[in-house]
């Protein structure tokens, strides 16, 4: 049996080519960079600053956006790549909160598949 594929991105280079070339979109609580490549599953990284406080707090938003990505995830098209930067006053936001304004960026950016 295959492993699954991972959903998020860890290279450098590839994080450092995201940032450099993706498009860029923003909502009222996130920034995005959207980049293609060639097939696979949508990936993303989670990029919070040391601006919204110690590890826990960074943390703690990190889960809520990952929340958040689980649930429209599969709506996503195949072979994105996407860095999810949280803007201030992110870390108040609840999952819900988190989820609409991804869907709306997404929606924006043309990567959100209806069903």
């Amino acid at each position: 049996m295959l492993a699954e594929e991972k959903s998020s991105i860890k290279k450098q280079r590839e994080i450092e080519g995201l940032l450099k070339k993706g498009a860029s979109f923003s909502g009222k609580i996130l920034k995005t960079r959207q980049l293609f490549r060639a097939g696979g599953r949508a990936r993303r990284i989670i990029i919070v600053s040391s601006k919204f406080g110690g590890a826990v707090k960074r943390n703690k938003l990190k889960r809520k956006i990952k929340e958040a990505w689980r649930k429209l995830q599969a709506r996503i098209k195949r072979g994105a790549d996407i860095a999810l930067i949280p803007k201030e006053g992110a870390a108040e936001a609840t999952v819900f909160d988190l989820e609409k304004d991804m869907e709306g960026i997404f929606k924006n950016a043309k990567i959100l598949e209806e069903n």
